[in-house]
C-alpha cells in the first residue's frame, strides 16, 4: 500500500515531525503557513490549490489536518475536505489535536471560558502586547483563564506573564501533553482512508 499524504496547519509541525522522526508516522508531510489562520479566505484559496494536487499525487489517499472551524464558522472544514475525497481529523482547531481531538477542548471546558495556548499560539498572541490594556482586558473579559497546553516546547514564561497581565487572566493550569493525542488523531483518520 502506498504511503497517505497529509496536508497538516504549519502549527502542528514540531508534534508530526517528531511522529515521523520516531518512527510512529509513515506518511508524506505537507504543512502550510501556520499564518493561514489569520484568514480564513486565504486557507482555503491555499487549500483548493494544494488538495486537487495532492489527491492526484497521492495513491495512499490524504489526510487534512485542520480543525472543524477553520475555514469559519460559517464554512464545513469536513465538508469542503470530503469533496475533494479527502480525509479530515477529528478534531475541533490544532489545541483539540493536540488533546487527541473528538471535541477534547469542550469537555474541558464546556462553557468557552478558558483561553488555551500553545508556545505557538502565544508567539501569535503577543501582538496583543500593543493594544491598549484596557481594551484587551475587555475583548478577554468573559474568560476565566488561561490553559497552557504544552507538547514538546517549553513556554517562555516571560512571555505568558506579559500575555496575562495584559489580558487580566490568570493561567490555571498546565497541560503536558506530548504528541500522544495528535497520533491519535492521524491514526484514526488514516484508517479511513
Amino acid at each position: 500500500m502506498s504511503k497517505p499524504c497529509i496536508v497538516a496547519c504549519g502549527s502542528l509541525k514540531p508534534e508530526i515531525e517528531k511522529l515521523v522522526a520516531q518512527g510512529d508516522l509513515d506518511a508524506e508531510v505537507f504543512f502550510l503557513d501556520k499564518h493561514l489562520h489569520e484568514s480564513p479566505e486565504r486557507l482555503e484559496v491555499t487549500l483548493q490549490q494544494v488538495l486537487p494536487k495532492r489527491m492526484a499525487e497521492c495513491s495512499g489517499g490524504v489526510v487534512v489536518v485542520y480543525g472543524d472551524y477553520c475555514l469559519g464558522f460559517q464554512k464545513s472544514m469536513k465538508e469542503f475536505v470530503a469533496a475533494y475525497g479527502a480525509v479530515k481529523v477529528d478534531a475541533l482547531n490544532c489545541i483539540d489535536c493536540l488533546l487527541g481531538g473528538h471535541g477534547a477542548t469542550l469537555k474541558l471546558d464546556p462553557e468557552h471560558k478558558k483561553f488555551f495556548l500553545t508556545p505557538g499560539f502565544l508567539d501569535f498572541s503577543l501582538s496583543l502586547l500593543e493594544e491598549p490594556r484596557e481594551q484587551v482586558q475587555e475583548m478577554f473579559k468573559s474568560l476565566d483563564g488561561i490553559v497552557l497546553v504544552e507538547s514538546l516546547e517549553p513556554f517562555d514564561p516571560d512571555k505568558v506573564q506579559a500575555l496575562s497581565e495584559q489580558t487580566g487572566l490568570p493561567v490555571q493550569e498546565t497541560l503536558h501533553v506530548g504528541v500522544d493525542g495528535v497520533k491519535a488523531v492521524l491514526d484514526e483518520a488514516i484508517a479511513q482512508l
